[in-house]
């Protein structure tokens, strides 16, 4: 099912926007391309859908989109949607400008972008949890599977989220 999205501005007669109207838009923006979808731009590079925005220039709707590769600049993107699924001259064909490939989650997004800290609060959580498990389990003759099948089970939750 297509989504269409509006090329007219949101705004009043009288020159005030229209938050319903924005609203409305917004929701059709999350419709056609949904918050933390990941899209194959045309060049190679994906990108993760953060966001929709009002344009001001143009009060149309925009999506706000970041860069996946951790080795590219953290510059967040600001594109009208109705440019979303553009068809672009690629190599003497024609294009989409962006295809779907997948979707993720806001803490999936953090961690990826943010992989050091993850790594550090996961040791931190490891440290929390292994902790008291080697208190509690400390004349145990198995208390270093113990504190491994934590460690893991930790991860495995962290993995999941």
């Amino acid at each position: 099912m297509a989504t269409t999205i509006s090329n007219e501005s949101i705004t009043h007669a009288n020159g005030g926007h229209d938050n319903d109207a924005i609203e409305k838009e917004k929701k059709l923006a999350s419709t056609a391309v949904p918050m933390f979808s990941i899209w194959r731009h045309h060049n190679g590079s994906s990108y993760v859908v953060e966001d929709y925005v009002v344009i001001e220039a143009t009060e149309r709707i925009g999506i706000c989109y970041r860069n996946l590769d951790l080795t590219a600049p953290k510059t967040r993107w600001c594109r009208p949607i109705n440019e979303w699924n553009d068809l672009m001259n690629h190599d003497g064909r024609d294009v989409k400008r962006f295809k779907r490939t997948g979707q993720t989650n806001r803490v999936k997004l953090w961690i990826t972008r943010n992989n050091g800290l993850a790594y550090a609060l996961l040791m931190v959580f490891w440290i929390i949890l292994s902790v008291p498990t080697n208190l509690i389990f400390s004349n145990h003759p198995n208390r270093v599977v113990i504190s491994s099948v934590v460690l893991i089970f930790g991860l495995l939750i962290a993995l999941l989220i």
